[in-house]
């Protein structure tokens, strides 16, 4: 049995078959937060031997065990296995807007890459004129945004949020 972190909510379990398949008909999935509470999450047929597990909590290690049923008798469980969840991206930093014209602010951000996570894909974008309620103004694949057709003499304020390639999200940058 193998467990394998494919992004911060997901892992996947993988297992070989018993070498004597007569009357397997299915396989029985046990997961915990320790090897002592493990508790059964899925029942798969004899025909798979992969599991995706989801969702899941980020930087959590999980344990994983597998069961075959044969004939109706549970055997005993494989081995104990575990894999931690990979961490979600990290927030944007040195968020920066600068005016360019009247009526346009162009932002800036910087990339901090998250220690064993995947790769940013994307930004969402986030403004408006009061703080705590921003809405979603445009999603950037580069770390720079230009917001055009502004009110002049507004104040507007500004998060960028980090997309993965999974599609997990950052906290919200300050």
């Amino acid at each position: 049995v193998v467990a394998t972190a494919i992004s911060p909510k997901q892992v996947t379990v993988t297992w070989s078959p018993p070498t004597d398949t007569t009357g397997l008909t299915t396989y029985l999935i046990f997961s915990g937060s320790s090897f002592s509470n493990l508790v059964q999450i899925a029942k798969v047929p004899s025909s798979t031997t992969t599991f995706q597990n989801q969702p899941l909590n980020p930087s959590t290690m999980y344990f994983y065990g597998v069961e075959a049923v044969e004939s109706g008798i549970d055997s005993a469980m494989s081995n104990i296995t575990t894999a931690t969840t990979l961490p979600l991206p990290n927030s944007p930093t040195n968020v920066v807007g600068t005016p360019s014209a009247a009526t346009r602010i162009v932002l800036t951000w910087q990339e901090t890459t998250a220690k064993g996570g995947l790769p940013v894909s994307s930004y969402q974008v986030f403004s408006g004129t009061t703080p705590g309620q921003l809405t979603k103004i445009a999603t950037a694949k580069t770390t720079t945004y230009t917001n055009s057709s502004l009110t002049p003499g507004t104040t507007y304020y500004y998060e960028i949020v980090a997309v993965d390639t999974s599609n997990d999200f950052s906290v919200p940058s300050a």
